[in-house]
């Protein structure tokens, strides 16, 4: 009986151990599930997706979550490259229903993965644009990702909303007002210097109108005095 019960205490102390390690090892599934990047005008900026189809299997849909952190309108080139066969070559180009949104709203924009292999997607800022910064990461039906957690392992999706999390919608109101403002003082710049043209030139008008009454009276009474002196010489002679 004593030798049994050591046996079991054995394989217990054991299968113990093994889940201790098996719990503090790192899971060979964990991604990194978001990027920060930032777009400077006039250069472009590539991310990678790596991706794998199974030829058995539908092509997988791929999803491209990005929000702006610095939004303000522009319109951002956006291009996405199918795997080449080449290394550091893009493959074909795969044409995309929509651009990335700049107004800070969490967007998705989906493409089908009908091929293995890094899929590029590309972004260009225009060059009148400032800097703006991105976060962005990519999901699969094949992936596996663990979904972010907080400080008290709760999930980000449970988390109450706070005043920090319309910091963005308040900057972007802001930008609207000033963008606003601005159009205000250009629409009034513009119409006084309409009034300024429509004032010069109505005098210019009503000085050619001046100008052209007193040279007509002027000329009648030249006229006058001429056919008068000219009468006069006829009856004298």
């Amino acid at each position: 009986m004593t030798l049994f019960t050591r046996h079991i205490t054995l394989v217990a102390v054991a299968l113990l151990a093994l889940a201790t390690f098996a719990a503090s090892a790192p899971s060979p599934y964990t991604l990194f599930s978001g990027v920060y990047v930032k777009l400077l005008p006039g250069k472009e900026l590539c991310v990678n997706y790596n991706a794998f189809r199974d030829p058995q299997e539908d092509p997988v849909t791929v999803a491209f979550q990005h929000r702006c952190i610095d939004p303000r309108l522009a319109s951002i080139r956006t291009r996405l490259y199918a795997p080449s066969s080449e290394p550091g070559k893009r493959g074909r180009e795969i044409r995309l229903a929509e651009e990335i949104d700049t107004f800070g709203d969490n967007t998705q924009i989906f493409f089908k993965a009908e091929e293995t292999g890094t899929y590029k997607m590309c972004f260009l800022l225009p060059l009148m644009k400032p800097a703006m910064r991105f976060e962005m990461s990519f999901s699969a039906v094949n992936d596996i990702v663990e979904p972010p957690m907080l400080e008290d392992d709760a999930f980000v999706v449970d988390k109450p909303p706070e005043i920090e999390d319309y910091s963005d919608r308040l900057q972007m109101i802001n930008i609207s007002i000033e963008t606003t403002l601005d159009e205000l003082r250009m629409y009034q710049a513009r119409r006084y210097f309409f009034d300024g043209t429509t004032r010069s030139a109505f005098n210019l008008c009503l000085l050619s109108v001046v100008l052209n009454i007193v040279i007509a009276i002027g000329v009648s009474i030249w006229s006058e005095k001429y056919l008068e002196r000219y009468y006069v010489k006829q009856k004298i002679a």
